[in-house]
This record gives structure tokens, C-alpha cells and sequence, in this order.
């Protein structure tokens, strides 16, 4: 293993510990709660610009509950891209596959009608480019500090907004999605308009579309979506996604 990945693995050796260290104090001070439900999350978004996939647990330290007080999430990924550059004198279009692991430490707060989210992750990526790129700084394994933000704003009983944002120090990445949504009744969906934005050294994508998320009864919970990417080329492709929670 190069000097480089050695260096990245001790740093994220360090930075798990620190994390886990303020897990266990913080799960020491609530020994005597009553321990929430994991969520597991999971999702997937397709086009031939590139794609996500996710899967991953979401557990809330003792004496928190899932959107209220301090939890862990464990996420595996991964992402997918493609860009242009020129290679022994002519134009090819490379093709990235980048798994990952990420472990997160965050804190939540609800009210009536606003929510808030915050977490910072650490995790590794391994990026494969295909054909190899020499010039590329991405290939290869990198560490990376993630922190996140979600928001979420009620306007109305039936009108809402949501924000993420993340971004990953490392492989210098960003990803931000907006929402805004309606609750007509006699749908039973929550359903609106989304923006987003996905970009990294050699990839950016700005997409638009429509989304809709409904909770079952058994505790499911189910998000589709679907609309237009633009790459940073110009070109613009259609994508698909899902997402789906499901309490444990």
C-alpha cells in the first residue's frame, strides 16, 4: 500500500476514534434510556450521465429518537460519473465507478413547523477510471470529511420546503438538493419541484425535476423522482430515482 494511502487510512483511523469516543461518553450519560429504532435508508439515481446508490442505517444515541437528539449513520456507496479530456492527442469521454464508506455522528432538532439536521461524516472512496486517466487526481483511495445539513420549513399545513447539503473534503465534492412540496389531501403524496446540484474535480451536473414521497403504514416510507440533468458540457439527459426508509 502507497505511502499516501497509509497516510489517509491513519487519518481516518484518528478521526473514528475521536468520533467514538464522543459516542460512547454520550451513550454512557443516557445508560439508564430507553434505546430508539434504527431507519435504514436506502436509494438509487440513474442516468447515463452517471448515478448513486446508497444503503445505510441511521441510529439514534440512547435517549434520542429519529429526528429528535444525537445519532450514528453508516452509509455505503456508491457513485458513478463520466467526463471528457483528451488523451494521446484526441477527445475521450472516461468513465468513474467510486464505492464508499462513510460513519457519521449528528444531531437533530424538530419543532412544530421546522426541523434541522447536522452531522459530520468520515469515510474512504475508491475511484476506478476507465479508460485511466494519468492526469486525474481523483483515481485511487482518498479519505474524506463530510459535513451535512438538512432543513426542513413548513409554510402552511399543506406547503412545505426542504435543503440538503453536503459537502466532502478530500475529494473536494458538494451535493445540494432543494425541495418545495404540497400535501393535497385527496392524493395522500406529498408532491413538488426539485433542484439539484452534484459536481467534483472533473464532473458538475445540474438537475431539475419532480419528485414524490408518501409514508405507509407499515412504516415504509417511499420517495420517487424524476427530471433532466445537465452536464457540464452542455449535454442534458433524463434521470430516475428512489428512495426508500424503512424503521427497524
Amino acid at each position: 500500500m502507497s505511502e499516501r494511502v497509509n497516510s489517509n487510512l491513519n487519518r481516518l483511523g484518528r478521526g473514528l476514534a475521536v468520533m467514538g469516543l464522543l459516542a460512547a461518553l454520550h451513550g454512557g450519560a443516557q445508560a439508564q434510556a430507553q434505546e430508539a429504532a434504527p431507519l435504514f435508508i436506502g436509494g438509487v439515481q440513474a442516468s447515463s450521465l452517471g448515478g448513486y446508490a446508497y444503503a445505510g442505517l441511521i441510529k439514534p444515541f440512547a435517549g434520542a429518537r429519529l429526528g429528535e437528539g444525537w445519532f450514528q449513520r453508516s452509509v455505503a456507496s456508491m457513485l458513478t460519473y463520466r467526463y471528457d479530456t483528451t488523451l494521446q492527442g484526441s477527445t475521450r469521454s472516461v468513465h468513474a465507478r467510486a464505492p464508499g464508506l462513510e460513519y457519521a455522528i449528528g444531531r437533530a432538532w424538530s419543532g412544530e413547523r421546522s426541523s434541522l439536521e447536522l452531522s459530520a461524516g468520515i469515510g474512504l472512496r475508491y475511484t476506478r477510471l476507465s479508460p485511466v486517466d494519468p492526469g486525474s487526481d481523483v483515481r485511487g483511495t482518498h479519505w474524506a470529511f463530510t459535513p451535512q445539513l438538512i432543513a426542513r420549513q413548513a409554510f402552511t399545513q399543506s406547503v412545505d420546503a426542504d435543503v440538503l447539503a453536503s459537502y466532502s473534503a478530500g475529494p473536494n465534492s458538494r451535493y445540494v438538493r432543494a425541495r418545495l412540496g404540497a400535501r393535497p389531501a385527496a392524493l395522500g403524496w406529498r408532491v413538488g419541484v426539485e433542484s439539484t446540484l452534484s459536481s467534483g474535480e472533473s464532473y458538475r451536473q445540474v438537475g431539475v425535476g419532480l419528485f414524490g414521497a408518501r409514508s405507509l403504514a407499515s412504516g415504509l416510507s417511499l420517495e420517487l423522482s424524476a427530471g433532466r440533468l445537465r452536464a457540464r458540457d452542455g449535454s442534458e439527459e433524463p434521470y430516475i430515482a428512489l428512495g426508500v426508509a424503512k424503521s427497524m
